[in-house]
């Protein structure tokens, strides 16, 4: 599997002003990514649909899961 276009994406989230991504895995279609927020923080839940909204939409994704640091 070609990861290049799934990485220039992730790297555009990983790189935003507020460094809140600490880790991405990609294995076979799957991405991880861990979060530098509780997962009760408010926007937690709006974080993890924008994530998963711009990343499972790429055609070599099989899932996505987003961890929150507690």
């Amino acid at each position: 599997m070609d990861d290049g276009i799934l990485k220039i994406n992730l790297f555009k989230i990983k790189n935003t002003k507020s460094n809140l991504i600490k880790k991405i895995e990609i294995n076979n279609g799957k991405v991880l990514l861990t979060i530098d927020l509780p997962s009760n923080h408010q926007f937690a839940n709006s974080i993890r649909e924008e994530i998963k909204e711009k990343i499972e939409t790429l055609w070599d994704v099989k899932e996505v899961i987003i961890e929150f640091i507690d």
